[in-house]
């Protein structure tokens, strides 16, 4: 039986995912993979697609809201991956500008974080949600910011989150590779 592997650069990026996943994050058969920074999660996502029954979810920021920019970063990595796998194989989801900004997608930021997001916050969110997330946190010290992420995210119900587009496209490819093993 194959397996698929969602592979992301670091500790908060994986804590999100496993969130956000829900459920299929728990199904033996996907393994979230920490990359250890983006050319780790590059490296493994090359490596696991050499495995004929392996299919991969690359999981990157794009770092940039420029659009120019995401696609050539989105080609840059498709190329790279389709180097080591048929594309039908794998996925590459970059979040814009960074994966915490998953979080303030919708309207169930407002839910998640009360009167605390106000209307500068959730401006500078769209460019800077990690910086955000830390202040909502009340984590001035970004070496507390994975351990309380991690807290934080188990108090939480991301599941309206799950309809947001890169979601919807992570679990459609997930659910498409487990009907196909």
């Amino acid at each position: 039986m194959g397996e698929a592997y969602v592979i992301c650069a670091g500790e908060t990026d994986r804590a999100i995912l496993g969130a956000v996943l829900g459920n299929l994050a728990d199904l033996p058969s996907i393994r979230l993979v920490q990359g250890g920074g983006r050319s780790g999660a590059v490296s493994f996502a090359r490596t696991y697609l050499t495995r004929p029954d392996a299919r991969v979810v690359l999981v990157c920021d794009a770092d940039t809201t420029n659009q120019k920019r995401i696609a050539e970063e989105r080609q840059a990595l498709e190329g790279v991956l389709g180097l080591a796998g048929p594309s039908e194989r794998y996925l590459v989801v970059l979040a814009i500008p960074e994966i915490e900004a998953w979080l303030f997608a919708d309207e169930h930021a407002r839910r998640l974080f009360g009167s605390d997001l106000n209307w500068k916050l959730e401006y500078q969110a769209r460019f800077e949600p990690k910086r955000v997330l830390q202040e909502l946190l009340k984590c001035p010290d970004s070496s507390a910011y994975p351990a309380a992420l991690s807290e934080w995210l188990a108090g939480v119900d991301l599941s309206p989150l799950a309809e947001i587009e890169p979601i919807v496209k992570l679990r459609e490819f997930l659910a498409a590779q487990m009907a196909a093993f």
